[in-house]
């Protein structure tokens, strides 16, 4: 039997999105598209119709990633272009590697990067890294694209999965509250002002100072504070 194009697992609180169409080298396409569509899709654990509109574009998929309450973390190997890149930075966390490559080859066929390329590439390396990136057309090595801030880490061949679940197992023990709001805040501070950052911010952490989960891990806090300076 063929093996579905998008494999989706658990680890405890993690949830694992497995692209699985190596003979096309995971290449968004008519079957991988909708699969990957409708995994994220359940991952909301609501029915995506009654956040939008029937889904029916690539760029959804990006949407989908970014729309996530809980962190995304990439584990990146091989050839990562095109749609692919566009996943990896609609993650927070990418880990890649060290035989991985990056490229951006839309201008060799006359086309810009789609699926929000342009508004996540500036938003990880910068506008003149990007220019860089898409004008030339260039290859870059996993060692680039870490020095570039493309990937947030470099790991031996083989080891990028297990990588990756070390990163989640981390952050799954975080109040999901905190994480999501600080993923938001973050995502969204280069279109604000500093006075509406500053104010979006003070917000949302006048918000979660008062909750419960908020609150006990405070109080462990200042335990284990006023302990090392006793000690």
């Amino acid at each position: 039997m063929a093996e579905e194009p998008v494999g989706v697992s658990c680890d405890g609180r993690i949830a694992i999105v497995t692209m699985q169409v190596p003979e096309r080298a995971n290449a968004l396409g008519p079957a991988l598209i909708p699969a990957l569509r409708t995994a994220l899709r359940d991952l909301h654990g609501r029915d995506a119709a009654a956040r939008r509109a029937e889904i029916a574009a690539a760029y959804d998929i990006t949407d989908a990633l970014l729309d996530l309450d809980a962190p995304v973390v990439a584990a990146i190997h091989g050839r990562c272009a095109g749609a692919g890149l566009a996943l990896a930075l609609a993650s927070d966390l990418r880990v890649a590697t060290a035989s991985a490559s990056f490229s951006l080859e839309f201008v060799r066929l006359g086309l810009v990067p789609d699926m929000g390329l342009c508004w996540l590439l500036p938003s990880a390396i910068g506008g003149s890294r990007s220019l860089e990136l898409v004008l030339s057309g260039d290859v870059i090595g996993a060692a680039q694209a870490a020095e570039w801030g493309l990937v947030n880490r470099v790991v031996p061949d083989g080891s990028h999965v297990e990588a990756a679940m070390a990163w989640c197992r981390q952050v799954v023990e975080f109040p999901p509250r905190g994480l999501a709001a600080a993923r938001r805040l973050l995502r969204e501070a280069s279109r604000l002002d500093r006075t509406c950052a500053f104010e979006e911010e003070r917000q949302v952490m006048n918000a979660l100072i008062p909750t419960a989960d908020s609150q006990a891990r405070l109080h462990a806090f200042r335990t284990r504070a006023r302990q090392g300076r006793s000690g």
